[in-house]
């Protein structure tokens, strides 16, 4: 075996392994070494950051020092020293090459740590040579492959990477503070490694008070500010605190400590810089003992790292009114008592200045007030405040005498005082004390027309009720109307639109004097006394005066003088105007009516339906039924309105006057059936049984039935009567307009007469065209008013056969006579100026208009005729019925009580039903008789009810049943008997308006001839002044001839005795005068027997007047129902006694108008003894009136006549 020679120590493989050893211990000491140094940098930069951002407290940063140094201490015991002791055997090196890559790849595997480890064995004495050779082998094996190994590649460095990359990245951070702020490095590592050293942060915060309050008000916030100079938070987030406590004489309070809050504004100090705002609202509570030892508030302000000096503020009690009290004084000449209740006088508790009750008022203006405010301390008035719309009271004054302050003025306007008082420390008081003035100003009064309510159109001859009120807030004085006329100038007399003006000044007509807070005054206007023309007005007002009086500074009065209402226009129009307006309120009503009367057919419906259904009423059908009833009352309100109106008017129009008093009646009776029909719906809402609620709601259709009846009746009666009343009211107006031309077309004859076309002036010539072209408008009107009269005709044929035959009539004769060609023939003649033709012509087409007019009233008086006719036999017929129903009903209570079969009935009660239908059938055929067919409708349905419990034998509800057709049926009576005096009452109407008018014709041509008679009351008379005398004797004994034929058409003058007497003394006069003129002779006598005549026939005419129309001029001479003029039932009669009375006085008025014309002219002794036996003959006459009212009144009290021989007034015939 070769020798092999044993390796020197340094071979190669070990010197590899024992280098690797080296590295390993090198790099891991550098690892600790390095992360110890970084983490240390690391930590006392990260105390350095944290410290500078919250300021570290010694102790805190001293226990960080601590715990530092223990860390250090353990990691050098735990990781450094291991590091500097790691020796690692060398076959375990060699080993752990083995394992590696690279022992892999150098094929050290098995190779390197066997060589290390044999290498280092030493032989022993008696090992064997091969061993040894083995030995060497090895390590010669292991020696020659580790040769050129670099085993330090081994080596992981990446930790010692990481290491070394912290480390220089903690130095640099170190680095770079050093180096840009080597001073805050310096502080933080003395403050990190030298807690106990004084090195201390730059501040962050810099602080600075600025509360200058050295004094305050308890009870009130206060304001406690500091400003921030510098901070690194942002606006309004540095948390800046106050601390504060409270001292007083008993002790002092803990601190406490508050946040301020930022007020995002900054605020320049006096130094010049500025700063952030901060604060903070306290408010101190304390309990002062003595308000004379004020408390103190002690503060200071303070950030993390700042804080100001501790301030002082005393706490002191602020002024405050305990008690606040007023006195009003209210003006001289303010009343005193229940007038003055609107407003306050005397003492007055204000409270304390702060709530409602320091509200003062109402104070009447002009009143002194004193306002006295009680402090609860001595303190000054630090500042008012007079607050008024107007400038201050000039005598406002403020006095104090210690801590009562006193203040005055004189109220005049709303004003506010606010109190603001001051106490020696310079505190106010914390809430100022007020005293609110609620001042009543004395107004002018308000005054109004009450009435009429509003602007009117109304007629010359309007009557007219006026009223005015006033209302004051303090006292009236006196309130009155007054009048003023405005007239349509000459110049714009033809002018449409033309505006009247106002004629010489307002007119008082009634006067009130009052010193209440509210005062009416009235008066009645009668226009026909105002000479008006259509186109004028009337205006009225109202003026009133009140008690304000107040000196003024100048020593003078202050008044409000007089207040004037707004001006009520009374506008005049004419007949036909009027007429329309009249027509065009009927045709509302109709349409209303109509309206009604589907609402009352949709109720009657859901009531059946309901029935039908089962079901209750619902509770609205009541309400409906209820606002249904409230229409008809307003409806009955508008014909109301209208009635008042026509009367206010003077329309004397019959026909019109019926309708309207016919259509107000059908609206009350229709209000009243809607009403109870309401009423038993509501009762019947209530029921739950039907059983229980079959009667309420059979009358509640009952009643809606005759509701929507009287609907129909109203619309048919309106329909009906405005067309005759409008086609009568038209023909009237014709044959007025056309008079008033044929008046104005004598005149101009007189101013044109004997003169050629030539010689007309110009003004004559426009007066002739404008009545021609008026003429002609009237021509065309009544052509317009033939076509109307037939198409009115063919309209009411199936309503009113007979105003349609009148019509037709009417049309027939003007078409006939030829109306219109006669009124355009007298237009001609007019333009061709020949006025006695056209007056002619005139004459014959008012004529044949005249006749139309009669042909009209002739048709309304002979329906009238048949409608009584038909009524007689109605009522005649009804009658029977009831005294069949009455026969029928006893005989079913007999049997009922005989307890008998009441099927026997059957028969007698079909009898009834059948000839109650016959009856139904006769009262169907008028208009006027409709709504008693209606009730005996109903009376037949009871009928039929009875006739079906007969059968079924059901006594109890058949005597029901009969006693409701016995009810309907006596209604039904009631209602035709009604519709009988009323047709009687408008013949009565009509026949008295006829005489009323033959007396007014009469009394027309009497005013003519005395008229012309005048210039004839001479000692001489001329040829032709005789002639004329004759001529007017003749038109006297014409007129006398027509007077003598009244009595014979009208038999109740014969009968009522002073009429007759009168008729009498007329032709008894009027013979005397026309034998005398017609003889050549006029003496003054005969003037006196002319105003005589037409003293009579003015008597005759009022006499006539209704008496609800006429002033009680005989009240004071009745008493009781005596005094009503209706004894007996004398409205019953055409002439009644009070017509008589009446008649009576004129004539003892016109025997005194004759005895003072004797007593002026002188008489002769046949005059004197005459004027004594016509004074014994009225005297007679009305010792035979009283007996007669005496007999008709049953009692001989109360009869209002002036005694004979007495002058009505006061004075001997």
């Amino acid at each position: 075996m070769t020798q092999i020679q044993a390796q020197p120590a340094g071979r190669p493989s070990k010197s590899s392994l024992i280098r690797l050893r080296s590295a390993l211990r090198r790099v891991a000491v550098l690892e600790v070494a390095t992360a110890g140094v970084g983490i240390a940098l690391a930590l006392l930069l990260a105390e350095g950051l944290l410290d500078y951002l919250l300021r570290l407290p010694a102790w805190l940063r001293g226990a960080l020092l601590v715990v530092g140094a223990a860390a250090l201490i353990l990691g050098i015991r735990r990781h450094l020293l291991p590091a500097i002791r790691l020796r690692p055997k060398l076959s375990t090196l060699a080993l752990r090459v083995e394992k590696s890559e690279l022992g892999k790849s150098k094929d050290f595997e098995g190779v390197l740590a066997s060589g290390v480890e044999l290498g280092e064995q030493s032989p022993e004495e008696d090992e064997p040579e091969s061993i040894g050779w083995l030995r060497a082998r090895a390590a010669m094996d292991a020696d020659s492959r580790a040769k050129g190994a670099n085993l330090n590649t081994l080596i992981h460095t990446g930790t010692l990477r990481h290491n070394i990359f912290g480390l220089l990245l903690a130095v640099s951070a170190v680095g770079l503070i050093v180096f840009f702020a080597p001073q805050t490095a310096s502080t933080g590592l003395s403050r990190a490694l030298m807690p106990w050293s004084d090195a201390n942060w730059p501040k962050r915060t810099e602080l600075t008070s600025v509360t200058d309050a050295e004094a305050h008000a308890l009870g009130s916030a206060l304001p406690l500010r500091a400003v921030v100079t510098r901070t690194n938070r942002p606006i309004g987030k540095t948390p800046v605190e106050v601390v504060y406590r409270i001292i007083t004489e008993d002790g002092s309070t803990t601190l406490r400590t508050e946040p301020l809050t930022g007020q995002e504004s900054f605020e320049i100090l006096s130094d010049g810089s500025s700063g952030e705002a901060y604060e903070r609202l306290i408010e101190p509570s304390v309990t002062l003992t003595n308000a004379e030892q004020p408390a103190t508030l002690e503060y200071y302000f303070q950030t993390p790292d700042d804080r100001t000096e501790t301030q002082s503020v005393l706490l002191v009690e602020p002024p405050r009114v305990v008690l606040m009290t007023a006195a009003i004084e209210p003006p001289a000449y303010a009343p005193t008592g229940a007038a003055s209740a609107s407003w306050i006088t005397g003492q007055t508790h204000l409270g304390e200045g702060q709530d409602e009750r320091a509200v003062l008022g109402p104070v009447l203006a002009g009143s002194k007030v004193t306002v006295t405010a009680t402090l609860n301390k001595s303190a000054a008035l630090g500042e008012e405040s007079f607050e008024t719309a107007e400038a201050a009271p000039s005598d406002l004054s403020f006095t104090q005498n210690g801590n009562v302050h006193t203040i005055t003025w004189t109220s005049e306007n709303r004003a506010r005082l606010r109190l603001r008082f001051t106490d020696n420390l310079g505190i106010t008081s914390v809430d100022d004390a007020f005293v609110r003035l609620e001042s009543l100003e004395d107004r002018p009064p308000s005054v109004t027309v009450t009435l009429p309510e509003r602007d009117e159109a109304v007629l010359t001859s309007a009557v007219v009720d006026l009223t005015g009120e006033a209302r004051d807030d303090v006292g009236l004085s006196w309130i009155e109307l007054r009048s003023q006329l405005a007239k349509i100038p000459g110049s714009a007399t033809d002018s449409p639109g033309a505006t009247p003006e106002t004629i010489g000044e307002p007119e008082q007509l009634a006067r009130s004097e009052a010193t209440e807070l509210r005062a009416q005054v009235s008066h009645t206007i009668d226009l026909s006394t105002l000479d008006l023309s259509v186109g004028d007005a009337v205006y009225v007002t109202a003026v009133a005066g009140d008690v304000f009086s107040l000196p003024t500074e100048l020593g003078l009065t202050r008044t409000h003088g007089e207040t004037v209402s707004a001006i009520r226009t009374l506008h005049i129009i004419s007949e036909s105007e009027l007429v329309e307006q009249i027509l065009s309120e009927l045709g509302g009503i109709r349409r209303t009516a109509a309206r009604l009367d589907e609402q009352q057919s949709d109720l009657i419906q859901q009531l059946r339906t309901s029935r039908e259904a089962g079901e209750q009423p619902a509770q609205s059908m009541a309400r409906d039924q209820a606002a249904l009833t409230d229409a008809l009352d307003r409806l009955g309100t508008t014909t109301e309105q209208l009635r008042e109106r026509t009367e206010r008017n003077g329309l004397d129009d019959a026909s019109l006057e019926d309708l309207l008093a016919r259509a107000q009646q059908t609206i009350d009776e229709a209000g009243d059936e809607s009403e109870r029909a309401a009423s038993e719906l509501n009762a019947a809402s209530q029921e739950k049984s039907a059983e229980r609620r079959a009667e309420p709601e059979t009358n509640a259709e009952e009643a809606q039935q005759r509701v929507r009846r009287a609907m129909e009746d109203l619309s048919l009666l309106l329909d009906r009567g405005e067309d005759s009343w409008a086609v009568r009211q038209a023909l009237e107006g014709l044959l007025d307009d056309q008079h008033q031309l044929a008046q104005d077309t004598a005149e101009i004859g007189r101013q044109t007469v004997g003169k050629s076309q030539s010689q007309l002036t110009q003004e004559e010539l426009t007066e002739l065209d404008r009545i021609a072209q008026r003429q002609l408008e009237l021509a065309d009107r009544a052509s317009d008013l033939l076509d109307e009269l037939d198409d009115k005709s063919r309209e009411m044929q199936e309503t009113d056969p007979g105003q349609s035959t009148a019509m037709r009539a009417a049309a027939r004769r003007g078409r006939e006579q030829g109306v219109p060609q006669s009124l355009q023939q007298a237009s001609d003649s007019v333009q061709n100026n020949n006025t006695a033709d056209a007056g002619r012509q005139q004459q014959q087409a008012m004529d044949q208009l005249g006749q139309m007019l009669e042909d009209l009233e002739e048709a309304e008086e002979q329906r009238d005729q048949e409608l009584k006719r038909a009524l007689l036999s109605i009522i005649e017929s009804v009658e029977a019925l009831i005294r069949t129903q009455q026969s029928e009903l006893a005989a079913l209570v007999r049997a009922n009580q005989a307890s008998g079969d009441v099927s026997q009935l059957t028969g007698g009660m079909a009898l009834l039903h059948r000839n109650t239908l016959a009856v139904i059938d006769e009262a169907s055929q008028s208009p006027e008789t409709i709504r008693v067919a209606g009730l005996l409708g109903e009376a037949a349905s009871a009928q039929t009810d009875a006739i079906i419990v007969l059968d079924a034998g059901d006594g109890t509800l058949a005597e029901r049943h009969e006693e409701t057709s016995l009810a309907r049926l006596e209604a039904a009576l009631e209602e035709a008997q009604e519709e009988l005096d009323n047709a009687e009452e408008r013949e009565r109407e009509r026949r008295k308006e006829e005489l009323k008018a033959a007396y007014t014709e009469a009394l027309t041509l009497q005013v003519t001839i005395s008229e012309q008679t005048k210039p004839l009351v001479k000692d001489r008379l001329s040829r032709r002044e005789r002639a004329d005398a004759r001529d007017l004797g003749r038109l006297e004994q014409e007129l006398r001839e027509s007077l003598r034929q009244i009595p014979a058409s009208y038999e109740e003058i014969l009968s009522a005795g002073v009429f007759d007497f009168a008729h009498t003394r007329i032709d008894t006069q009027l013979n005397d005068i026309g034998t005398s003129f017609i003889a050549g002779k006029v003496e003054r006598k005969h003037a006196r027997q002319q105003a005589s005549v037409e003293s009579l026939l003015r008597g005759l005419i009022e006499a006539l007047e209704d008496p609800e129309q006429s002033e009680s001029e005989f009240a004071d001479g009745g008493s009781g129902e005596g005094s009503q003029m209706q004894p007996g039932g004398q409205q019953d009669e055409l002439i009644p006694p009070i017509a008589e009375l009446r008649l009576l006085r004129a004539m003892q008025q016109d025997l005194l108008d004759q005895t003072r014309m004797i007593e002026d002219f002188g008489s002769t002794p046949e005059e004197a003894r005459a004027i004594g036996d016509l004074q014994d003959e009225i005297a007679s006459q009305g010792e035979v009136l009283i007996e007669k009212m005496k007999q008709q009144q049953g009692q001989g009290e109360g009869i209002p006549m002036p005694p004979p021989g007495v002058e009505p007034e006061g004075g001997q015939p």
